[in-house]
């Protein structure tokens, strides 16, 4: 497909990580195709970011904001400012291998709304970061293949959610055409939230093994590990509110809340104070924010019940686990 990518936009939220970027920039320069447009929004950044891709990359759209907005909204910021049918969401700490964007396009069929990558360990590529996302009984979501070998994971397959650091994304396939995240997640998650959204309309979402990118792992967030750790579980309690059905909500959240008691004494017990905190913080503001608002259509339910994969988190966990697999069932 010599012409495919003229309708491609690629969109890279940028804080603080000028390097990180300018490989990222390069490798996808590189590609064949190569994308219509490269477009940058950068969250603020005070390391020389913008000026470096004014200087080294004069063809890429630089959106330079005054703040940082969050990496939900920089996406959003960037799909208002361009009408590219299909939008490559990357991260700065990726860098595209060859035939990495060839091989997205080449999974995107008619019922298909997003394809994500195979992201390997910049520090060994023979390691994955992510084969798209999975999910348990209990809403907690991760990269699936993390830390193990590539070649488990030689199949194409349907995932729950991409990773939106590595993932091409049908523009039709969104309830409107700007709206890539829910940008009250901010920051984490915001994937998991956009993948049940897609398959909730209908869509399907695939996990291309051909597609390579090296990443470095969360090279961002890491910088910053409460805001981080309290982003993830006050995310993952949004997200089950948006899109599990009240019925069924209200049966799983008494195993909700009480997970989110044990694990707060656990940090507590293990003297981890960051950890303590974010939970309580994260879990308080999950719970109890306001103007959440149910997904049309809610499936969260159905689609925990078709993707969740049991990890044995001892006990209680595990307990709790199988609970909310029977609630999700009746």
């Amino acid at each position: 497909m010599p012409d495919f990518g003229a309708r491609i936009a690629a969109i890279i939220p940028n804080f603080n990580g000028r390097d990180m970027l300018g490989r990222c920039l390069e490798s996808l320069q590189a590609q064949v195709p190569a994308p219509a447009e490269i477009i940058v929004v950068d969250n603020g950044s005070n390391d020389g970011s913008c000026d470096m891709v004014k200087s080294r990359f004069p063809s890429v759209k630089l959106i330079a904001l005054d703040r940082n907005t969050g990496f939900a909204a920089a996406n959003n910021t960037a799909a208002a400012a361009t009408d590219c049918e299909f939008l490559l969401l990357v991260n700065n700490d990726c860098i595209a291998q060859e035939g990495w964007l060839a091989a997205l396009v080449a999974s995107m069929d008619d019922r298909t709304g997003a394809v994500t990558s195979s992201m390997r360990n910049v520090h060994d590529r023979a390691l994955l970061d992510s084969a798209g996302g999975a999910i348990d009984d209990m809403g907690f979501s991760w990269d699936r293949g993390q830390g193990r070998p590539a070649s488990d994971f030689q199949e194409r397959s349907e995932v729950l959610f991409p990773c939106g650091g590595a993932t091409l994304l049908r523009r039709s396939a969104l309830e409107e055409p700007s709206t890539v995240f829910w940008d009250r997640l901010f920051m984490y998650l915001e994937d998991v939230d956009l993948g049940m959204r897609l398959w909730t309309r209908g869509w399907k979402v695939v996990y291309e093994p051909g597609a390579i990118t090296l990443h470095e792992h969360s090279a961002t967030g890491s910088k910053f590990p409460y805001l981080k750790e309290k982003a993830c579980v006050r995310n993952r309690l949004l997200v089950m509110r948006r899109h599990v059905p009240s019925s069924k909500l209200a049966k799983l959240m008494p195993l909700i809340v009480l997970w989110q008691i044990l694990w707060a004494c656990s940090a507590a017990f293990r003297l981890r104070p960051v950890i303590f905190r974010a939970v309580v913080v994260g879990t308080f503001q999950g719970l109890f924010a306001r103007s959440v608002g149910k997904y049309p259509g809610a499936a969260g339910d159905g689609l925990i019940k078709r993707f969740a994969v049991s990890r044995d988190g001892g006990f209680p966990k595990a307990q709790l686990a199988g609970l909310a697999r029977k609630l999700l069932l009746g």
